[in-house]
């Protein structure tokens, strides 16, 4: 299962419309950037990435929850 096709089961459950949900990734092409955004991703990290990254990610999605 891919991380999309996760996150599209996770949202399928009504339970966990609401979830919040932080991809890290290796893939960071604009169309598979779309994609996250098409099954409701809230955030979207590409690795590598900077140890600074992560917690910004978290505290950003967070705030919006």
């Amino acid at each position: 299962m891919s991380g999309l096709n996760f996150v599209e089961a996770v949202r399928a459950d009504e339970r966990f419309k609401q979830l919040p949900i932080i991809m890290v990734t290796m893939r960071g092409t604009r169309e598979e950037v779309l994609k996250a955004i098409e099954v409701q991703v809230n955030a979207y990290v590409v690795k590598p990435f900077t140890p600074d990254v992560l917690p910004e990610k978290i505290k950003y999605v967070l705030c919006r929850a």
